[in-house]
């Protein structure tokens, strides 16, 4: 997984080791992530646009919220 902080509050997002049909999968451990590692206290991950899977890598935006 990477994490990179992006404008505006935003977190560019990418997912590796999963296939293509595990979409939920890659929203939950991008989610989950996101509210461990970055986000403050109480507040969640928010995805900001719908994942896009290409080359084996899930890649989506998000924010904390």
């Amino acid at each position: 997984m990477d994490l990179v902080p992006a404008e505006g509050g935003r977190f560019a997002m990418s997912i590796n080791g999963m296939s293509s049909k595990q979409q939920k999968d890659a929203v939950a451990v991008a989610t989950s992530s996101l509210r461990y590692f970055a986000c403050p206290e109480g507040q969640t991950g928010v995805l900001l646009d719908r994942p896009a899977f290409s080359s084996g890598t899930w890649k989506m935006s998000a924010r904390c919220g």
